[in-house]
């Protein structure tokens, strides 16, 4: 009984390595991210530590129900910007979602989504000046130069993502994560890096 018992131990640890190992051959790093309880800062310095590895895929875990400041949000989205061309980004959407974490969603090249998960954003009637072309969205900034800096940041934030989503559509609304991405084509296709990083060009 001992030896079968040592044997079934060996193959255990065994099977730990094998896996440990095939997970750095395919070289890929995750992310767990919780959204309603981790540290926003926290949250952009483990996203850069892992992108400081050049992984082959950079997978990150989104939980939690909660908001990311429009300001870390947009760091965190320069940060998959200039990432290496190398490492592809997959993104395991485990709760709802709202605002500004949808940009998470725009840099993925594979999503995978909880079945009944829905997203949110928050009322962008005031925001008109963002769905504008870039030229007028540009111009707006004069005229908010008083307004809150995380206020500014949004604006940002909403027309990065308008360039994939018709926010208008869905404002006030809870709309099915799912089915609006694959609407929208969006985690199913490479990326426009022309709006990804338009709005960082001006």
């Amino acid at each position: 009984m001992a030896l079968s018992l040592d044997c079934v131990v060996l193959g255990v640890i065994g099977g730990a390595i094998a896996a440990k190992l095939m997970k750095i051959k395919r070289g890929g790093v995750e992310v767990s991210i919780n959204i309603a309880e981790d540290s926003d800062w926290d949250i952009f310095r483990r996203i850069q530590q892992a992108l400081a590895r050049s992984p082959r895929i950079l997978r990150l875990e989104l939980l939690g129900i909660g908001l990311i400041h429009p300001n870390v949000m947009l760091a965190i989205h320069d940060l998959l910007l200039n990432k290496s061309p190398k490492t592809d980004i997959h993104v395991a959407v485990r709760t709802n979602i709202a605002d500004s974490s949808l940009l998470f969603l725009i840099h993925a090249q594979k999503i995978e989504i909880r079945r009944d998960a829905w997203f949110q954003v928050a009322t962008v009637e005031e925001l008109n000046d963002c769905f504008d072309d870039a030229g007028s969205w540009k111009r707006s900034l004069i005229n908010t130069a008083n307004e809150p800096m995380a206020l500014t940041d949004y604006r940002t934030v909403t027309g990065i993502l308008n360039q994939y989503l018709p926010l208008k559509e869905f404002s006030k609304k809870r709309m099915p994560l799912e089915s609006t991405l694959k609407d929208f084509g969006i985690g199913q296709q490479p990326q426009d890096e022309e709006k990804l990083s338009r709005w960082f060009k001006q």
